[in-house]
């Protein structure tokens, strides 16, 4: 009976003592919850204040795209023009324009044809010039209008043939924004009566 009552007041005893430890337990848990909560609370507050902190940047007066387009398309007909102009003044051409003033224009001198471009080659700066270069107008002499004839298909040969190495084997800054006007320039030698403005080759 003594072994008996001594056994009850152990058992009795070990669960006081596990009864206190889960209390402390819990006490201890429910503490660390509470830090926690606390200190995610005061980090948001301090990103509140930081964010509140930050005014709105203003918009930029220009969209950059936009900006890039202006700068890729700027001088592109001047280039094409000149470009055509320096094939026309170095030896690679010359087989081109043989062929060319022996089958249609035969009272043509090359020499006189290549000193016309000389002349004319850095004023080549807008559309307007280089469709001055290009439209035989009223005014025109047969020799002139047979230069600028000889200036239009000479000028689809080296867009046909030479540009892509023009473009990519010279100094050019915006060598794609070039290879994407390639076709609107020869459509524009073709017809130069149409040139009368360069869109953005940029699809939107």
């Amino acid at each position: 009976m003594r072994l008996l009552k001594g056994k009850i007041l152990r058992v009795q005893s070990i669960n006081s003592k596990e009864c206190k430890k889960g209390e402390a337990t819990s006490k201890e848990t429910k503490v660390e919850d509470e830090s926690i909560i606390e200190n995610i609370t005061q980090t948001m507050e301090k990103v509140k204040k930081v964010k509140g902190s930050y005014k709105k940047k203003k918009r930029e007066p220009q969209n950059l795209c936009q900006m890039h387009d202006i700068k890729a398309t700027k001088n592109i007909v001047k280039n094409y023009g000149r470009a055509i102009c320096n094939f026309i003044l170095s030896p690679v051409s010359r087989p081109y324009l043989n062929d060319i003033i022996h089958r249609d224009h035969k009272t043509i001198e090359i020499e006189s044809f290549i000193s016309y471009i000389q002349a004319r080659k850095e004023t080549i700066d807008c559309i307007e010039r280089i469709k001055q270069m290009l439209i035989v107008t009223e005014n025109d002499d047969e020799e002139e209008a047979a230069f600028k004839t000889i200036f239009k298909k000479i000028g689809e040969i080296f867009i046909k043939y030479f540009s892509v190495n023009w473009i990519f084997g010279g100094r050019l800054t915006y060598k794609q924004a070039h290879v994407a006007f390639r076709f609107k320039m020869l459509r524009r030698l073709r017809n130069p009566e149409l040139f009368t403005h360069l869109k953005s080759f940029v699809k939107r």
